[in-house]
């Protein structure tokens, strides 16, 4: 993120079970728009349900895979990140937050009221795309100043406030002494 003299908060934002609820449906729907070549082979592998195996003592019972990636499927990382891009880019119009995404890790930085903003759009739109943000895992990470305004504002939302920092996507977000 380009740094902001107004920016005083970041999230870390965690999902429950992203790659196994996105809307397989919606997914291979906008995936025919965003990214022509790959569809086909998409479509091929997803339109269908997925049969997923599961073995017990001496029986194999078959379960139908109907939302999400399969796991193990080379292409699963590919349908998921072209199935977030309608969300990402909703989300990009809706709020002032910078945003970047990394697999099912998301992290949105601006003030205090246009976070909390980001918030509100994404738990309203994101589970439409299969995208359900996990407050309890979800950090906002603000600067000691702002620290009482943060609890004012996300209060009731069940996010972790800290002004210490967080590891995120292999480095660390916040505080220096971090």
């Amino acid at each position: 993120f380009i740094a902001r003299k107004k920016q005083n908060a970041s999230y870390s934002l965690m999902l429950q079970n992203a790659f196994n609820s996105m809307n397989r449906d919606a997914g291979l729907h906008n995936i025919r728009y965003i990214c022509q070549p790959l569809a086909p082979f998409l479509e091929n592998i997803y339109r269908e349900p997925s049969d997923l195996l599961i073995r017990g003592e001496g029986e194999c019972e078959i379960l139908k895979s109907e939302e999400g990636t399969t796991q193990g499927c080379p292409a699963a990382m590919g349908w998921y990140a072209l199935s977030t891009v309608p969300m990402i880019n909703h989300l990009q119009t809706q709020t002032e937050c910078h945003q970047a995404f990394f697999a099912d890790d998301g992290t949105a930085a601006g003030t205090l009221l246009e976070t909390r903003n980001y918030w509100d759009t994404i738990l309203t739109v994101g589970p439409g795309f299969g995208y359900f943000p996990n407050a309890r895992k979800t950090v906002l990470i603000v600067k000691e100043s702002h620290l009482e305004k943060a609890k004012d504002i996300f209060g009731n939302t069940g996010v972790i406030i800290t002004t210490e920092g967080q590891r995120h996507l292999g480095a660390v977000i916040g505080s220096a002494e971090y």
